[in-house]
């Protein structure tokens, strides 16, 4: 088993999991490994050149001095990922233990998915 590429997956899922889900772009598109590097990637200049002020401080003029509601976000899911991975890097999970973390996690992003389709869907209705 190749350790560090399990741990990527298992942070990938959580970042999915986790991201900030406007129309599903980044979290279903932009969150990748690079298996030769051995890293998660958020984002990208083609099509989420976004993603980095999604986990930034910034306040909002256009919604009045409102604050980045999704600030801190990838810290919050690395720390979220953390224990399965110090496992996974250990040589501690179980193949079980994986396989149950990334079921988990693609069904939180499936529910994520499902809630946005419901909610375009009542905007459509309302048309």
């Amino acid at each position: 088993m190749d350790l560090v590429y399990e741990a990527c997956k298992i942070l990938k899922a959580v970042l999915q999991a986790r991201a900030p889900y406007d129309t599903g772009n980044l979290a279903m598109n932009n969150i990748r490994i690079d298996r030769n590097r051995g890293r998660v990637i958020v984002g990208s200049k083609e099509s989420a050149d976004y993603a980095p002020i999604t986990n930034e401080p910034w306040v909002s003029e256009k919604w009045h001095g409102k604050k980045n509601p999704n600030e801190g976000w990838i810290n919050r899911a690395i720390e979220e990922a953390l224990p399965i991975i110090q496992r996974v890097l250990s040589g501690r999970a179980t193949d079980k233990e994986v396989e149950d973390a990334l079921n988990y996690y693609s069904g939180v992003r499936e529910e994520r998915k499902k809630q946005y389709i419901r909610r375009l869907n009542e905007k459509k209705e309302k048309i």
